[in-house]
């Protein structure tokens, strides 16, 4: 989720959506723009 993903970020240098691109497009979205600081 995209809470998660945020926090990950915090530490990684890369952050892998995977299949959430094609199973639940708008999650993955939200997902890059939590990382992203949006």
């Amino acid at each position: 989720d995209a809470e998660t993903a945020k926090q990950y970020a915090e530490h990684a240098d890369v952050i892998v959506v995977g299949n959430a691109v094609y199973e639940d497009f708008d999650r993955a979205l939200k997902t890059v723009a939590a990382v992203k600081g949006e």
